[in-house]
């Protein structure tokens, strides 16, 4: 469920109104699903706000 809810914020956060199912689409096909998805980093622990930027910018921050 954490998970789910850090998508959904970062979904919320980056869409464009009326645009929430192609930002869905878009986030999933991002490099950042991966990043989330690997739990042994715990980028899915991260606050959504450090994870939105890297996918605004298409890459990790470093």
């Amino acid at each position: 469920m954490d998970i789910g809810r850090l998508y959904s914020i970062m979904i919320e956060d980056c869409a464009k109104p009326g645009e929430e199912v192609n930002e869905m689409i878009n986030t999933f096909k991002s490099f950042i699903r991966d990043e989330i998805s690997n739990f042994k980093i715990g980028a899915y622990y991260q606050n959504p706000d450090y994870l939105e930027w890297p996918y605004r910018k298409g890459q990790l921050l470093d």
